[in-house]
């Protein structure tokens, strides 16, 4: 069996090495995702036939992410970047994201011609954590790379749960943000026998002690990369 000389073998890992690296280096040291935010939130309203306002804030944001390159098993290193951002969406709620964007796809120990981002994002209310979604897409290089993470406020919707409440059906006609507000008017009418009023639903929602009982039950996260060169 033929073996390869020590110093021929070394001098091949070297190369690998060189070129891997000039292959990382020929991409930049910052990249820029474009993200936004937009949720459905609502806040009891005494005094009025609509019972709620329905503020629900959308942020439009870039986020840099920095050089943070992925070293293979054997040598190979994949350009890459990381970032995080906190952001603020209204009284007290506020999301942060992680951000990793790798051109190459690892797989065991060989490295797949693919783009990849990949967010986590925690969904918080003050200091609690609420809500947490993973999201990751990995595409072809010339193919258009977006990500989408959709959060739910989870005391929300376990409170929904210990009341029995039910979430009207997609086929109902009503967006996501805005079945979780629905669950709630029907409930509490199904519960006690006439319409919900302000008493009843700021009751209802007085154990999730939110400042004015104001609700955000769902956010969705977008980004995409900007450029790379």
């Amino acid at each position: 069996m033929l073996r390869t000389p020590p110093l021929l073998a070394t001098a091949s890992l070297l190369v690998l090495l060189v070129c891997s690296t000039a292959a990382a280096d020929a991409h930049p040291d910052k990249i820029a995702l474009v993200v936004n935010a937009s949720s459905f939130g609502f806040v009891p309203v005494q005094g009025v036939d609509y019972l709620i306002d329905q503020p629900s804030p959308t942020k439009d944001f870039n986020m840099q992410l920095k050089r943070d390159d992925h070293r293979m098993p054997f040598g190979d290193i994949i350009p890459g970047w990381r970032g995080t951002k906190e952001v603020v969406l209204k009284d007290g709620y506020h999301l942060r994201i992680n951000a990793r964007y790798l051109v190459g796809e690892p797989i065991a120990d060989v490295t797949r011609d693919r783009m990849g981002l990949s967010l986590d994002v925690s969904f918080y209310y003050d200091q609690r954590l609420i809500g947490f979604q993973t999201a990751t897409q990995w595409v072809e290089p010339t193919a258009a790379l977006k990500v989408t993470a959709e959060l739910k406020d989870v005391p929300y919707f376990e409170m929904l749960s210990s009341n029995k409440f039910e979430l009207p059906a997609v086929t109902d006609g009503y967006g996501e943000g805005f079945r979780a507000w629905a669950a709630v008017r029907d409930g509490l009418k199904k519960r006690d026998k006439k319409e919900c009023t302000y008493e009843s639903l700021t009751e209802c929602l007085k154990s999730l002690n939110r400042n004015d009982n104001l609700m955000i039950p769902a956010v969705t996260l977008t980004a995409k990369v900007r450029k790379v060169d």
